[in-house]
């Protein structure tokens, strides 16, 4: 069944408006701090929302790509590269929760690069979080300067459909003792499809390769926090996707 486009619009605005507002009072109760999950206790900065409000309340309620946060908190890596770092969530959140010891956080807006900073010194870990732009130059020498050996890496990436062109032969075999957690946007590319069969192809020669997605969420720890009904956990849960996601997890072997 397909819902006509003003009818799917009209729906869509009220689910997303009702996320935006019911994340502003999370937000106000909780002090800017998540409050369930493995980044427990990190604190948001007021320019950190330059995405909007939506999801807010999933990161609060540590819900948010619930099922990433499982692969990023089991990691025995102890620096974290986040390329498309965004507003520093994960690059700096993880680090400021003690997940890592340190990360490298390349995100191509300028903005999103300045909040990532301050995001940092807000929640005590400036010194361990290095700030760079895109992520497709200079990438390997950005990394080495603050990560020489590949084998204490763990890569989140992404880049909206920029991670197949970042993902070369050369890359891989480079970073092939790194663990890698990558969100797949084989739609937004010209053969995207085939592009990331190629990649499979080649990383089996290296790491272990399994596909994560996100459609199951544990709510056991928020509903200890709030009791909420259907009509406000279900919204909630939401990440706004248009369609579904999958992410890639390459772990070294050996």
């Amino acid at each position: 069944m397909r819902f006509p486009k003003r009818q799917h619009r009209e729906f869509k605005s009220v689910v997303r408006r009702f996320r935006n507002e019911f994340s502003l009072f999370v937000l106000e109760q909780s002090r800017g701090q998540v409050l369930c999950g493995p980044m427990k206790g990190f604190r948001f900065v007021e320019n950190a929302f330059w995405g909007g409000h939506s999801d807010t309340a999933t990161k609060i309620f540590g819900l948010y790509e619930q099922q990433n946060l499982k692969v990023l908190s089991s990691s025995d890596k102890p620096v974290l590269v986040d390329i498309g770092a965004a507003d520093g969530f994960w690059g700096v959140g993880l680090v400021a929760a003690g997940q890592f010891e340190k990360s490298v956080c390349f995100e191509v807006s300028a903005k999103g690069r300045d909040v990532i900073r301050e995001t940092a010194e807000h929640n005590g870990v400036g010194d361990r979080v290095t700030v760079f732009g895109d992520a497709l130059t200079d990438t390997v020498e950005n990394i080495a300067s603050v990560a020489p050996d590949p084998a204490d890496i763990f890569f989140l990436i992404d880049i909206e459909g920029v991670e197949f062109r970042l993902l070369t032969e050369d890359f891989l075999t480079h970073f092939r003792r790194s663990e890698f957690l990558i969100e797949l946007h084989p739609q937004m590319v010209e053969d995207g499809d085939a592009k990331l069969k190629a990649i499979e192809a080649f990383c089996a020669g290296y790491f272990d390769i399994a596909y994560v997605d996100g459609s199951v969420r544990d709510t056991s720890e928020m509903d200890e926090i709030i009791r909420l009904g259907d009509d406000f956990k279900w919204p909630i849960l939401s990440e706004g996707r248009g369609f579904p996601m999958q992410w890639l997890h390459l772990v070294p072997r050996g």
